[in-house]
């Protein structure tokens, strides 16, 4: 999205006579802010000073001419003393047209564009020949074709369809070269792939939104890298009034056919001509498209020019390209169902230069989050660990008693804080597997997708699932007891990339992949 920084007028729908005069600001990172010269509304204070109020809409118009809408805003408040200037926060932004309410803002979609989508889709329009002189040293003519490609369509979201648009040169700039016979000395050709959002009714804005997010983050898992979107548009049809002059009487008029009645002269030495009843103008009610520009705040980016890195890939679009809809679905589905273990692997995306200690917690918590979530994690039926098993313990923690004597042989040690956390806290996860059995059961479900070399032996995945274990502990608890399987430097990279590679292996599975896809995939990306 582009920074802007425009000044103009604002006021409040429901009273557009008190215009205020201040700049409109907006940045990637930063959500839409008005700077004002004064307050939109009158503030009362009672006994105390809010800590701010909120303004549902609030319009205005730019010095350009354009309209504005900002909604859901909030206006921090303060004691001041002097001109009473005023700061206020929105969430949206949307340029083209005042809408009165939150209510009036129902769109049938947008079209945006994504950072490095052309990258991941990988399906370029471009073609370039050339020819070179006889002794083949020189070049000299070079040939470039653009053609786009049809329309593509992905799917659905939250019903909405998505459909990858190839995005043209826009045929006015063909025009205006071929009117005045040249192009200049630059050729600017670009490939702009678009994503379209479209609904058969209208839609309020969160619910597309919300759209717009599940796609990114589908694209930063998919790339490996952090994306966002930008050149956000939509477009409404509103109804316009249009005052023309009859056909029949334009032509009379043009040719000075019907005379004025009178004419006077103005200040500034034009005339003004007054024809009468006889010639009256016509009021038209006409529909108009009006283009919609949206803002908002896509997140804390770092190195947002970063070049797109083909190493750090998971998949591209052309690998899945005949399965995409059922993936759609099922991210959606799994956004919802495993939230959780999905924000924390993409949370290494958006943090990449994270302590490889960090890193390695992080993906530790997300697998076995997975498990816990996707499978029963049980040793035994969870009614016979509580009928029989539990209740034997307990019975066996109860048989302690309260207190016992002291070693010194002064006084008493009380027992009854230790037994309610063995039976409250400590009998509870028990029956629960363990990190390492989570792994384990992973590795067995899933071992027609890992590479052929991924454990060289069965002591390879048995020092594996030790070393995991044993990290963890270490560096969770910041143990001193440091032996020969808890990893560190280099050791602990390569560990932590093993078990990257289980869960992705375990997000791809949830995805709708088959075991030979997810095996390719991984194996290539290795």
């Amino acid at each position: 999205m582009k920074n802007l920084e425009e000044d103009g007028v604002w006021f409040l729908p429901n009273n557009p006579g008190k215009e205020v005069y201040g700049r409109l600001t907006f940045s990637t990172n930063q959500s839409p802010k008005l700077y004002l010269l004064d307050q939109l509304q009158e503030i009362k204070f009672d006994d105390s000073i809010p800590h701010g109020i909120k303004i549902d809409i609030i319009n205005g118009y730019l010095v350009n001419g354009k309209k504005v809408t900002l909604c859901d805003c909030y206006q921090p408040l303060g004691f001041k003393t002097g001109i009473q200037t005023s700061t206020i926060h929105a969430k949206y932004l949307l340029i083209g047209h005042h809408f009165k309410t939150v209510e009036q803002i129902s769109l049938k979609g947008v079209f945006l564009r994504y950072k490095n989508l052309e990258e991941w889709v990988k399906l370029p329009n471009f073609e370039i020949n050339w020819s070179t002189n006889e002794e083949g040293n020189q070049v000299q003519e070079i040939t470039v074709k653009q053609t786009t490609i049809e329309p593509i369509e992905l799917g659905k979201l939250s019903d909405f369809s998505l459909i990858l648009y190839d995005k043209p040169i826009e045929l006015d700039k063909l025009q205006i070269a071929a009117f005045f016979g040249n192009i200049g000395r630059k050729v600017s050709l670009e490939e702009r792939k678009s994503i379209i959002i479209r609904s058969d009714t209208e839609k309020k804005l969160e619910d597309i939104i919300h759209v717009i997010y599940l796609f990114q983050e589908l694209l930063i898992f998919a790339s490996g890298q952090m994306t966002y979107p930008y050149d956000i548009q939509s477009s409404i049809v509103i109804i316009e009034k249009e005052f023309k002059i009859p056909d029949h009487l334009h032509f009379d008029l043009m040719a000075d056919l019907i005379k004025p009645e009178r004419v006077a002269k103005s200040d500034l030495g034009f005339e003004i001509k007054y024809f009468g009843e006889e010639v009256k103008v016509i009021e038209e009610e006409k529909e108009k498209l009006v283009p919609i520009e949206i803002y908002f705040n896509v997140g804390e980016l770092d190195n947002l020019d970063a070049n797109f890195d083909q190493q750090r890939v998971l998949f591209y679009f052309q690998d899945v390209k005949n399965q995409f809809n059922e993936i759609l679905n099922l991210w959606e589905h799994n956004s919802k169902n495993i939230e959780s273990i999905i924000d924390l692997y993409l949370r290494l995306t958006y943090i990449p230069k994270r302590h490889i200690n960090d890193f390695f917690l992080s993906l530790a918590q997300a697998i076995e989050a997975f498990h816990n979530l996707t499978h029963d994690g049980r040793y035994i039926d969870k009614k016979v660990y509580k009928s029989v098993v539990r209740k034997t313990l307990e019975q066996a923690v109860n048989s302690i008693p309260n207190s016992i004597s002291a070693e010194n042989g002064e006084g008493s040690l009380d027992l009854q804080e230790y037994k309610r956390i063995l039976k409250e806290e400590k009998l509870s996860h028990l029956n629960n597997y363990s990190l390492r059995e989570r792994l384990k059961e992973i590795i067995i479900e899933y071992q027609d997708c890992l590479p052929n070399t991924f454990f060289e032996s069965l002591e390879d995945q048995n020092n594996f699932l030790k070393k995991i274990r044993k990290t963890r502990n270490y560096l969770t608890h910041l143990s001193s007891e440091k032996d020969e399987y808890v990893a560190s430097g280099k050791d602990l990279q390569i560990l932590s990339r093993k078990l990257k590679v289980l869960l992705e292996i375990c997000l791809l599975k949830q995805l709708g992949l088959n075991d030979l896809d997810i095996k390719t995939i991984i194996s290539k990306n290795r």
